[in-house]
Formats: C-alpha cells, sequence, structure tokens
C-alpha cells in the first residue's frame, strides 16, 4: 500500500495499472483523457501517479544500453537533470550533431564517429542524474539483448563506453527511414509487396528468439523501412522492454516486476495477465499477427484509437472476450469514405484485395492472433513459413477453425449466459412434452389425413420423374442419333459422297433448329462439304455431260442430254440455248461459234443466238469433236470412223476409218490420237503413221466416250489417259505413255502420298500449255495435277453427285466441273496462299505502308527490315541491351519503319532515325528499367513501361517531362494512333483518347 501525508491509502497494483496505462499512451492529450478517467476526481492518487511518470517514466526506449562491465560504478544515486552534454560536444570519437529521440531514462543523438573511421551513428546516453539502479540494469539489459544478435534487419550494436561524467553510452546503426505502415502507405505496396516485408521482419523476430530475446513490443513505430537497392529494408529496433528467454551470461530481462508492458493495441493477451502466465515467443507472433492484419487492412483488430482511450481492466476484459473480424471481413465492413482510400495505398481495389486476403492470408492472420497461444504459431518462423507457402501458392498450415472449437470458445466467453439459457431450455422443453401429450390425441388424427396426402403426392412426383425419364429418354435418343449421323457423314466425306454427307447434316438441321446439340464437328462437317470457295451456276435440268471453255475463258458451254447452254460467267447468266442432247461440245476460232456433236451428228451454231450455222454431213451418231490448237482443223467421230474438217472451208480433208473418240491433238498438230476397239491409236498427220498405245484397250471401256479424253503433253512426246481398274493402292490413276513407242512410262499420282481418286475417272481436261491437268471422277470430286512433276497440286470438293464433266480455261486460271445432279461449279486453280515463313525467332515491330517490308528484332539484339516478296534483309541494325548483367532487347518502331526507340541500360531510352543513320535523343524514362516500348504509328508520342510497372507517355517534340504517368503493365496504340489501350497491374485494362489524352473507358 502506498500511504500520502493525508493517511489515504492506495492498493499498490491500483497505482502500477494506471501508470503503465499511461505509460502507453502516444500523446500527451490521450494520457491526460486517461488519467482523468482513471484517477475519477481523486486529486492525490492523480498526483502521485503523475510524479512516478514525472520521475521514473520509461518513455521512448530507444536503443537503451549500458555499456560499462560495472553498471554502478562511478555512478551517484542522486539525480541532476541537467542536460549533461549539447551538440557539437564530443563523447568519445563521436561528435553529436542532432538529438533525434529522448526519453525519461536517456538521450538518443545523432553522431559522427570521427575515428578510426567515419561514419554516421546513433549514440544513445543516459541522461544526466538518471544513474539509479534500476535504470541503469535496464540500459545494461538492452545493451546486452542487441548485443548478442546479428541480423541485417536489426539495428547493430557498434560500439559502448562511458562519457567523461562517467554516464553508459552504446553506439548503433544510425536508422534513418519510416514506420512500415507510412512507408507501405506512401509506396502504394500491394497485398503480395506487403507480405513480403513482412517475411523480413518475421525472420529478423526468429533470430532474436534464437538469440533467446522476446521483444515484446513490435509495433509500427519499432520497425522501420530504409531502401537499398531499389528494396524496402526493414529495421526492428528498441529492445528496451525485451526479455531473455534463455542465459546470456548475464540477466538481461528488462521487465519491471508486476508491470504490463507493451502497447495495448499490439500485446498479446499473456501480457496483459504477466502475473498469471509467463511470456515466450508466442507474444511476439501474435504482435506481428497485429502487424500484419494493420497493413493487409489499415486497422488494427480491436481498433488502436479504441484501446488508447481504455483503462488496464477495459485493455484485459477485451484482450479476453473480444473477438476480431477476419481481415476480409473487415475490409468488407470498413467505412465507405475509408474504401477508397484503402485500395489506393494498395495500388488496387477494395474488392480485389478483399478477394485476395480471403481464404488462406485470413487464416494465417487469425492463427497468429489466436487468443490461447498453444493455438498460435510456435514462433516467428512458423508464420514465415506460412507466409511463404502462400507466396509461392502452396498449401498453407493456417485453416479455419473446427466448429468444436468455435462452439467452446463461445461456451467460455458466456458461460453466465450459456447456463441460464439451458436452464431456460428445460423448461420450455418440460412444457412443450406436457403440450405434446396434450396434443397427441388430435396429431393422431391429422396423420391419417396427411397419409392420404403423402400417397397422393408420392402418385404426383412419380408421374413427373416418369415424364423426367421420358424427356431424358428422349434427349438420349436425338443425341445418339445426331452421333451417328456425324459418324457416318464423315465417312461419306471421305469416301467423296457429299451428298449422303449433305443429307445427313440437313436432316440434323431440321430435326435441332435451335442447335443445342450441332456444335463444331456439325459445322466443321459442312464446311468439309461445301469445299473449297467457288461458284456455281444454276442448276441444269439433267446430267452434265460435256463443258468447254471459249479461248478468252469469260464463255463456258455446258452439255447435257437436253440442251447446251452457253454462260456469261462475269454475269452469271445464260446467253443462249440450244435444245437437244450433247456428247461433246467445243468453241470455234475467235469465240463466235461452237460445235456441238451428238447420235444425230455434228452441228455448229452461233455463240450470240444459238442458230444452226451448218452441220456436218455424213457424222451420224457422232459422239466427240476436238479442235486443233491452232483451230486449223476440227476432228469429229460418227459414222463408223473419224473426220477431219477444214475450218475455213468446212471440207473433209481426211478420213479415219474404224476408229471413234475420244479425241486429241497433239500441240504441233503433228499426231491426232483415237479411240479404237484395240485401244489408243495415234495418226501422224503428214506420213499416215499408225501407232497403238500398249494396253490401253481398258481406258476405252465405259459410257461416256466423249466425255473421257485423252491429253498431249506440251511437247507432243507423251499421251495421257485414265484407266478405269484401280492399282495396287486402291486408287484409279491416269496413265502416260510415249508417243513414239507406244509404251506406257509412268502414272498419276506417281507418289503414294498423293491422294488419287477413289471412283473411277470420268473426264480430263488440260490448259493450252497442258502443264496442269483436270480430273473429274465419281468420287465427287476433281484432282489438279501438275504433269511436269506428276504431283497433285489441289483436291475439289463441293459437289453432291458424282462428277460426269471438266474442263480448263485456255489460260489456265479456272477449272469448270458438272455433276450428274446438274450443278457446275467454277473454281479458281489457284488454291489459297500459303503463309511464308521467316527462318529464325524474329520479333515483329511493325509493317510499312505499302506492307512490303516488315521491321523484326531478333533474340540477339539484331534489327531487320525485311522485304516480305523477297524475303531479303534490306537494312540492318544492331540494338543495344536494357540490362547490362544480360541480355535483354526492347525497341519499337513506326513512322514507315524510319523511327526507332531502344530501351538502354539504368531506364535510358534512345531514338534514332534509320533514313538519316542519326541518333535523335536520348532520354531517362524515370524508371531503373524499361520492359516495354510502344510507338504511335505517327512516330509522333511513345509510351515506356517499366519493371515495377510504372508506365510514361511521352511527346517525342519535348522529352523534358512525360505527358503523364500512369500504374500499367502493357500498352498498346490502335492502328490509326487515335486510341492507347493500357492493361494496370490487377488486370483492368483502361482505353485512352490519345489525341485529347483523357481517359474514355475504364475495364
Amino acid at each position: 500500500m502506498i500511504q500520502t501525508e493525508g493517511e489515504e491509502m492506495f492498493p499498490v497494483n491500483r497505482v502500477r495499472e494506471i501508470f503503465t496505462a499511461a505509460m502507453s499512451c502516444e500523446d500527451a492529450g490521450s494520457r491526460n483523457e486517461l488519467l482523468e478517467r482513471e484517477c475519477d476526481g481523486n486529486k492525490v492518487l492523480l498526483e502521485t501517479v503523475e510524479s512516478l511518470l514525472l520521475e521514473s517514466t520509461k518513455a521512448g526506449s530507444f536503443l537503451e544500453q549500458p555499456a560499462v562491465e560495472d553498471p554502478t560504478r562511478g555512478l551517484n544515486n542522486t539525480s541532476d537533470l541537467g542536460a549533461g552534454e549539447g551538440l557539437g560536444d564530443k563523447i568519445g570519437p563521436y561528435l553529436l550533431q542532432e538529438l533525434v529521440g529522448e526519453g525519461g531514462g536517456g538521450r538518443v543523438y545523432k553522431a559522427e564517429q570521427q575515428q578510426p573511421v567515419q561514419r554516421i551513428v546513433a549514440l544513445k546516453i543516459l541522461k544526466l542524474g538518471m544513474d539509479t539502479r534500476s535504470v541503469i540494469r535496464r540500459f545494461e539489459a538492452e545493451r546486452q539483448a542487441l548485443a548478442v544478435m546479428d541480423h541485417p534487419h536489426i539495428a547493430r550494436v557498434l560500439d559502448a563506453g562511458a562519457s567523461p561524467d562517467g554516464r553508459p553510452y552504446f553506439v548503433m546503426d544510425f536508422v534513418e527511414g519510416t514506420s512500415i505502415t507510412k512507408y507501405c502507405k506512401a509506396e502504394r505496396c500491394s497485398v503480395r509487396a506487403r507480405i513480403t516485408v513482412m517475411l523480413k521482419v518475421c525472420r529478423a523476430v526468429e533470430h532474436a528468439h534464437q538469440k533467446g530475446i522476446i521483444h515484446r513490443d513490435l509495433k509500427p513505430s519499432n520497425i522501420l523501412i530504409v531502401e537499398g537497392d531499389g528494396e524496402p529494408i526493414p529495421k526492428v529496433i528498441d529492445f528496451g522492454v525485451a526479455k531473455a528467454v534463455d542465459s546470456l551470461g548475464a540477466d538481461i530481462s528488462v521487465t519491471v516486476h508486476d508491470t504490463v508492458v507493451g502497447t495495448p493495441a499490439y500485446m498479446s493477451p499473456e501480457q496483459a495477465f504477466h502475473d498469471k502466465v509467463d511470456i515466450d515467443t508466442r507474444s511476439d507472433v501474435y504482435s506481428l499477427g497485429v502487424l500484419l492484419y494493420e497493413l493487409l487492412t489499415g486497422y488494427t483488430p480491436l481498433g488502436a484509437d479504441r484501446m488508447r482511450k481504455m483503462g488496464i481492466d477495459e485493455i484485459r476484459q477485451a484482450l479476453r472476450e473480444a473477438e476480431p473480424y477476419r481481415p476480409s471481413l473487415r475490409l468488407r465492413h470498413s467505412r465507405v469514405e475509408d474504401r477508397e482510400r484503402i485500395g489506393s495505398e494498395r495500388s488496387s481495389t477494395i474488392a480485389r484485395i478483399e478477394a485476395e486476403i480471403r481464404g488462406d492470408l485470413d487464416w494465417i492472420v487469425m492463427k497468429a492472433l489466436e487468443r490461447e497461444r498453444s493455438r498460435r504459431y510456435g514462433g516467428a518462423n512458423e508464420l514465415a513459413a506460412d507466409l511463404d507457402r502462400y507466396m509461392r501458392r502452396l498449401p498453407v498450415l493456417a485453416s479455419p477453425p473446427r466448429a468444436a472449437d468455435r462452439i467452446g470458445k463461445f461456451l467460455r466467453r458466456h458461460r453466465t449466459s450459456v447456463v441460464a439459457s439451458v436452464a431456460l431450455l428445460l423448461i420450455l422443453i418440460g412444457g412443450v412434452v406436457i403440450s405434446a401429450r396434450q396434443a397427441l390425441r388430435a396429431t393422431l388424427a391429422e396423420q391419417e389425413a396427411r397419409e392420404a396426402q403423402r400417397e397422393t403426392s408420392i402418385a404426383y412426383e412419380r408421374a413427373l420423374r416418369d415424364r423426367e425419364e421420358a424427356l431424358r429418354s428422349e434427349s438420349m435418343a436425338r443425341l445418339h442419333e445426331y452421333v451417328a449421323d456425324i459418324n457416318v457423314g464423315y465417312h461419306a466425306v471421305e469416301d467423296g459422297h457429299m451428298a449422303k454427307a449433305l443429307s445427313l447434316l440437313e436432316r440434323q438441321l431440321e430435326s435441332d433448329p435451335s442447335g443445342e446439340l450441332r456444335g463444331f464437328e456439325w459445322r466443321y462437317l459442312a464446311s468439309l462439304c461445301l469445299g473449297a470457295p467457288h461458284r456455281t451456276l444454276s442448276r441444269q435440268a439433267g446430267p452434265v455431260r460435256t463443258l468447254s471453255f471459249s479461248g478468252d475463258g469469260s464463255l463456258l458451254a455446258v452439255g447435257t442430254r437436253e440442251s447446251v447452254q452457253v454462260w456469261d460467267l462475269e454475269a452469271e447468266e445464260p446467253q443462249a440455248s440450244v435444245a437437244g442432247p450433247a456428247s461433246a461440245v467445243a468453241f470455234l476460232r475467235g469465240d463466235e461459234e461452237f460445235v456441238v456433236a451428238n447420235r444425230s451428228g455434228v452441228v455448229v451454231h452461233d455463240v450470240e443466238s444459238g442458230e444452226v450455222r451448218r452441220e456436218l454431213v455424213g457424222q451420224i451418231g457422232g459422239g466427240a469433236v476436238a479442235l486443233s490448237p491452232s483451230q486449223r482443223l476440227l476432228a469429229t467421230s460418227g459414222g463408223g470412223g473419224v473426220t477431219l474438217w477444214d475450218t475455213e472451208s468446212w471440207q473433209s480433208v481426211r478420213q479415219f476409218p474404224n476408229v471413234s473418240g475420244p479425241l486429241a491433238f497433239s500441240s504441233n498438230e503433228e499426231v491426232l490420237a483415237t479411240g479404237s476397239p484395240e485401244g489408243i491409236v495415234l495418226w501422224g498427220m503428214g506420213k499416215g503413221r499408225r501407232t497403238v498405245l500398249e494396253d490401253s484397250a481398258v481406258p476405252l471401256r465405259g459410257l461416256f466416250p466423249g466425255g473421257r479424253r485423252i491429253l498431249f503433253s506440251p511437247g507432243g512426246k507423251f499421251v495421257v489417259a485414265p484407266h478405269v481398274e484401280k492399282s495396287e493402292l486402291g486408287i484409279f490413276y491416269l496413265g502416260i505413255w510415249d508417243v513414239d513407242s507406244g509404251q506406257e512410262l509412268g502414272f498419276l499420282p506417281s507418289s503414294p502420298a498423293d491422294e488419287g481418286h477413289s471412283g473411277m475417272i470420268t473426264s480430263l481436261a488440260a490448259d493450252w500449255g497442258a502443264q496442269i491437268i483436270a480430273s473429274s471422277s465419281w468420287d465427287h470430286s476433281v484432282r489438279l495435277w501438275d504433269l511436269e512433276s506428276r504431283r497433285l497440286l489441289r483436291s475439289l470438293h463441293g459437289h453432291r453427285g458424282e462428277v460426269w464433266a471438266t474442263a480448263l480455261s485456255p489460260e489456265g486460271s479456272l477449272v469448270a466441273s458438272g455433276s450428274k445432279d446438274g450443278e457446275v461449279k467454277v473454281w479458281p486453280v489457284a488454291g489459297p496462299a500459303e503463309a511464308a515463313v521467316l527462318e529464325g525467332q524474329w520479333k515483329p515491330l511493325g509493317f510499312t505502308r505499302d506492307s512490303r517490308y516488315v521491321g523484326a528484332l531478333n533474340r540477339k539484339g539484331g534489327l531487320a527490315i525485311i522485304n516480305l516478296n523477297t524475303r531479303e534483309v534490306v537494312h540492318q541494325v544492331k540494338v543495344d541491351s536494357s540490362n547490362e548483367r544480360y541480355s535483354r532487347f526492347v525497341a519499337a518502331m513506326a513512322g514507315d519503319l524510319v523511327s526507332l526507340a531502344e530501351a538502354m541500360p539504368e531506364g535510358k531510352v534512345r531514338l534514332r532515325d534509320l533514313d538519316q543513320g542519326q541518333i535523335v535523343a536520348e532520354f531517362e524514362s524515370g524508371s531503373s528499367r524499361v520492359d516495354q516500348i510502344v510507338m504511335a504509328p505517327d512516330a509522333r508520342t511513345m509510351v515506356t513501361v517499366g519493371w515495377r510497372d510504372d508506365l510514361a507517355w511521352w511527346d517525342l517534340d519535348d522529352l523534358a517531362e512525360p505527358i503523364m504517368r500512369i500504374v500499367g503493365r502493357q500498352a498498346i496504340f490502335s492502328a490509326d494512333g487515335r486510341t492507347l489501350a493500357t492493361v494496370e497491374r490487377g488486370g483492368g485494362s483502361v482505353i485512352w483518347d490519345s489525341v485529347t489524352r483523357t481517359e474514355r473507358l475504364r475495364i
């Protein structure tokens, strides 16, 4: 007890509680408010506490440590509160420069060490007159605590000694930084960046624990952040209230017996009840949990402002009973006016931060804040390990509390209320039992009614299930039908039966109009059935038997069993029509007339009107015609032989008896090929030489002697005709014979890799040069062959029926095909252009306006301008690396590939004019490294993106300062340069008007 002069007695514990709470206040205002509330008008008690604060307070115990072997030697026990030293004084080799901190027991100066090395240090010296044994022991304890630790994130002890008047001092690293919370707020650190800093703090605290030191006052002001190499470096300071948990050769505990130490908002529950439970490393884990909670949310778990206004008993009650929100819930319930600020301080939005924290981070923090220390992490290393697992996206140890744990906590916290509630519940249960007995008879009657209703409901539910099952069965049946149709359709396409495949696809289109079943496979098969790009003329009345292009390729004659139509391909409409069947058709010189052969004879018609110009006498039963390359001669079959006609006089010039179609002239008009029972016969036009091609009788068997044609090679050395039997590979093929010897020399296709016809070949066609051959087949396809290389060029699919006729335009640009079902299609001979590949690893930077050149950068820093037509490099320069330690090349081009911007080391950017070969400008980007450069197409503005997501927008006419700086990870200009899109760190996008340089849209 304490007795005053007025004989009033106060419990020592009560005075100690008020004194300790006042020492924890951060400013004089909150301290005065606490004293008035706790003393409650008791003037004597108030004066007692104020005198203790004046004489013995330990406020600001920054780096208090003694430095002499015997802390009490040479010191007086009387207090002289004079300054004792001043700025400019020297203590040992240290020149005092600036007073940076002062507490009740000591002062901290910024000092310059002059020998043996020059450096700036922090010097802490005991105040003059504060040389009591307890103060000296505390000073010595802090020095000993720091001396045993050696960690990059804990301030080091450099020296110790005594001043000329015998006061102890010690020297440490001078840490000129800001508190961890202020630093993270100022730098707008993201959640992951804050956890990275927190990991370093945990490892520093773990080092102290390994040395047997418990800090007991971890809070933002005791963790300072300095920057080194662009990275935040935390420094843990102020071990003034630390406690030793292991022997260090001396008792280094600075705890005053029965006194609560620490800051209320950051202290663990056991610190508030230290007289009942010992303090261990888990107390610091709790403080680290509070600090992590504040870094993530901006608030302490129980509210720092609220706890500063509490008395000791209220603080203990809050630590014992209050249940803090999880961090994510704390953010969700934060005030509206704080939400934007919290998000901005973390370079994100409150919703994204909440989503990032929710889950693993919630439970890591709540495990560190467990009221029962046995449920916390065992030490700072375990907390750091769980945070590291979170950063590496691995499973963490922390998990939500079990239901049993939550119930146990609730029962312990509300024991009285629970007992009362249970008693009330028992009373209610008793009342319910009595009421139930009274209602039993009524219930039995109701049960019978409910049973009948239940049976009705069961029947209704059974009907619903039966209906659902029927619908499900119907749906499965439709699905099975769809799958079967797709499979059959695919095999039909493989076999060339496009009509069958299309009918299956159309059936599914009708049965599934909503497209619920029809997916990619249906659309893929439909594209295969449609085939390569082509034009389709109006469907003919019957099967197409013969086709022929005019000399200029603008007209197409189509012959069927009913008529011959002459189509204008540009207008896609017929300009003349002749009634009657046609087995063969051909345009004559000048494209003014065309000749038609059929079983009745051979007739020449006018192209414009279709009128008959003449009938060739004696050609009864004609089935084939052939026009010589010069169009001077016309060969017709009929009447038991082949007749040659002069197209000027229309007189017969020669007869070939006992032969028939098909017919073909060689390119030099010296040889005529005809059909005969023996096979293909070659006739010399001058000498009358007659040659029969070996094994050529088979190609002439078939239904369409006029449609199955014979072709000569460009020089007239070879003859090409189809075989009607499959090869060993199971395909139909073309034979190639030597004109002189009549021997068969080879086949088309010549390589097993080329796909041949799966159906009989019905007709052949060639351009005037006979370099390209077109073949049609019963397999619904047309194939284009290169005669010189004997390779397949293209396969054309799209006909629903068998293709009976084909024709090539004289210049070889178009191929026409006609099918059994009357379809006529016109295809381009040339297929889609193949992509050109530039060898090597290139990154394209841009194209010239005429798209003839591309600028590209390779992995070795070589920048080339490449001609896209010739693939030749027309200009080449070397780009500097943006990093001195390893090769990293960043560049951009614009202005018709004239302007080049390249990233250089240390965040510099260089601009070059490639036409002039000159460096235009070189400037600092404001970032230590540039990872991306984007130039507007007109090369007037540019964007640089730094490695820390700092994006700068530049006007290339004024590089003194950027137009604006924003947070962004990527940027791109539109093709016209009027729009800029940037991607933010969190994944959102911003659309900018690059003319007005204002934000247009945020996504």
